[in-house]
């Protein structure tokens, strides 16, 4: 299967699961002795290896597309199979009817696929068929759910690693929503950034059953690096559609400026919030300086950083450049990259053009000071690491700055 590779991963896009990973998810999925348990992507059998500690009685079958890295037998009702788990025909393959197996565990690898018709079919009979409106959108980790679905039988249970994109990001948000009006989603567990070897790419495990009644509330956890679970978040299913991740319910349900103001949100605090136009190689080739993700200043919790003035241009010369200018008092935000949370600063006089990995606020006037000092402080810095997302390298949108709750400032 050809695909685009997320960096830091396998040729084929696998992050290999830690044994701390593997048995929070099993435990999560609260399953008491099942009969057939399916691991699609398994890899060297991770997952299956700490169920099988679990449900000691339970018949595994294994699926991997790569016969090189063998599976690791983990009882004599152990069946390994070396297929690409996303074939239509895999029912027949494995001589197992779909809508027969008692639970499914699945870390699917991080992939962009190249579509193939079968894709259609697998899509349908999960009925995701008509969520995705550009093929070149549909990411293995969908289809791989889509596929686990379809083996499911009703009221199975599926437990899954997924990336944060899908749980977080706008282009998920009809897919979150038929998960949650069609299935019942009981849990999700927000890991660590770092679990996974060579990547700080961030995840989540979810847990659901298939054709479920979909509670009032879904628990949002997080997992903490000394292996303990913290208390849950309940969220609304229309919260849930929004975003599922802990760090973000974490921030919505906390104070963050003052004890007594009324939370607001970001963009109702400003005139406009917008990117640069210019990318990294427009930037490297201009003879006019443009402020890039990579010219912010250390951050400083105490001085708000100003844009250093090798980048501050006349309007004349601003005004040339085919990109937005902030201008004095605006904000500048890191838009992609790591510790974006650290990269915020102001434009203290003159005009700055700003590349497209630049969002510049301009603050409401009455809110200008107060506004920078807040996005500039360790609460401040807290709450936008709480809205950024990615699997690598982390991001927000507009959307995602707009939309971040604070108390309101006078």
């Amino acid at each position: 299967m050809q695909n685009t590779r997320i960096s830091s991963s396998d040729y084929l896009g696998r992050y290999y699961t830690q044994s701390l990973v593997g048995n929070t998810l099993i435990k999560a999925m609260n399953l008491t002795q099942p009969n057939i348990i399916m691991d699609l992507g398994a890899g060297e059998g991770a997952l299956t290896e700490a169920a099988a500690k679990i449900w000691t009685n339970s018949k595994f079958i294994t699926v991997d597309i790569d016969s090189t890295r063998i599976t690791k037998q983990v009882n004599n009702n152990h069946i390994s199979f070396y297929y690409d788990a996303l074939k239509e025909e895999l029912p027949e393959l494995l001589g197992i009817p779909l809508g027969s197996i008692d639970g499914a565990i699945c870390n699917p690898p991080y992939i962009q696929p190249t579509w193939r018709n079968e894709f259609r079919t697998i899509l349908e009979e999960s009925g995701f068929s008509d969520i995705f409106s550009s093929r070149n959108k549909l990411s293995a980790e969908v289809l791989f759910i889509a596929q686990n679905l379809r083996f499911l039988k009703s009221h199975g249970k599926l437990g899954l690693i997924l990336p944060d994109g899908i749980l977080t990001g706008q282009n998920y948000l009809e897919f979150r929503k038929n998960l949650i009006t069609q299935h019942c989603v009981e849990r999700v567990i927000e890991l660590p950034r770092k679990i996974f070897k060579k990547t700080d790419a961030k995840a989540h495990i979810l847990v659901l059953t298939k054709d479920g009644k979909s509670e009032d509330n879904i628990f949002l956890h997080k997992l903490n690096e000394n292996g303990s679970i913290s208390k849950p978040i309940a969220v609304d299913n229309q919260t849930a559609i929004k975003r599922m991740d802990y760090s973000y319910a974490e921030n919505c349900s906390s104070s963050t400026l003052t004890l007594d103001k009324k939370p607001t949100r970001l963009g109702d605090l400003t005139e406009f919030i917008k990117r640069g136009h210019m990318s990294s190689a427009q930037v490297r080739s201009s003879t006019i300086q443009v402020f890039h993700s990579t010219n912010f200043p250390l951050a400083n919790s105490v001085v708000c950083t100003k844009v250093p003035s090798a980048f501050i241009l006349s309007k004349k010369i601003a005004s040339t450049l085919k990109t937005n200018v902030a201008t004095k008092g605006d904000i500048l935000i890191c838009r992609v990259g790591r510790n974006l949370e650290n990269k915020v600063c102001y434009v203290s006089r003159g005009n700055v053009a700003i590349s497209d990995c630049v969002f510049m606020l301009r603050a409401k006037p009455p809110f200008q000071t107060k506004l920078l000092k807040f996005l500039s402080s360790n609460e401040g810095r807290r709450c936008l690491n709480a809205i950024s997302h990615g699997v690598g390298a982390k991001h927000f949108s507009i959307n995602d700055i707009q939309n971040l709750l604070i108390n309101e400032i006078d």
